[in-house]
């Protein structure tokens, strides 16, 4: 947690500096009520707006994504199909999706400091730990992932540029004389 509490810190500034807007800031599973139609389901709405606060619209993003990759053994594989979807629908800047793999972070660290406040204070709600443990194992592949390869794959799957200086990369690369294979042989 260290780690991440040292990346927070340091991406504070340019959180503060993104769009600003509502969010519901715990939108998961337990907080969204779905229709009975087993064919095809609806979202009928969400509820739970206790949590909700003005923040950086990529923490929607993020706290939304934040439950997805729990159990999968990928978790960027497991969120890239929802972050293309939720950018289809609100429509992400490249600069938001550099801070995505942080708002992630940050979730699951707040998520975990609530689990641990909650049980000593009611230690008999079974509730408040309900993502404990898959948030704990998550927040350990979650540090194993590069920052940089989540920002990329994260760019790709919306369908920009991967790397923000490809595009300067490409142009230099195609001025060279000399061909790269020339360097391995």
């Amino acid at each position: 947690m260290k780690r991440f509490h040292q990346l927070i810190k340091a991406a504070l500034p340019g959180l503060c500096r993104l769009r600003q807007r509502v969010v519901h800031n715990d939108l998961n599973d337990n907080n969204i009520l779905v229709s009975h139609d087993l064919r095809n389901p609806a979202v009928i709405t969400a509820i739970d707006f206790g949590d909700a606060i003005k923040t950086a619209l990529v923490h929607d993003l993020g706290i939304a994504a934040m439950y997805l990759p729990v159990g999968q053994q990928d978790p960027i594989a497991a969120l890239l199909p929802f972050v293309k979807g939720y950018h289809s629908s609100v429509a992400l800047q490249a600069e938001e999706l550099d801070y995505l793999y942080i708002s992630v972070a940050i979730r699951l660290v707040i998520s975990l400091t609530k689990a641990a406040i909650n049980q000593q204070n009611e230690p008999e709600n079974t509730y408040h730990q309900i993502s404990t443990k898959g948030a704990w194992d998550l927040l350990q592949k979650w540090a194993k992932i590069n920052p940089d390869f989540a920002r990329y794959s994260f760019r790709q799957a919306c369908g920009f540029s991967p790397g923000p200086q490809q595009q300067l990369f490409e142009t230099w690369a195609q001025r060279q004389t000399f061909k790269i294979s020339n360097l391995f042989f």
